[in-house]
């Protein structure tokens, strides 16, 4: 897989939750995802339902130290 930078403007609260939920997992690679393949509908409505409350806690001024739910 290549590395690609990405140059949007990302929320690095955000990218850090991502990271700390991964470590909490134990996702270290993509290998690790493949157990978790579930329907596109179901994809969409638990990632974006997650997508959803992490920016409304953050717009209440939650932080990662706060310790967001997942």
């Amino acid at each position: 897989m290549p590395l690609v930078w990405d140059r949007d403007d990302l929320s690095w609260e955000m990218y850090r939750k991502c990271v700390e939920e991964c470590r909490k997992r134990q996702i270290r690679s993509p290998q690790d995802l493949i157990h978790c393949i579930i329907p596109e509908t179901d994809y969409h409505e638990k990632w974006d339902r997650w997508c959803d409350q992490i920016n409304f806690l953050r717009s209440k001024g939650y932080t990662v130290e706060n310790r967001i739910a997942a």
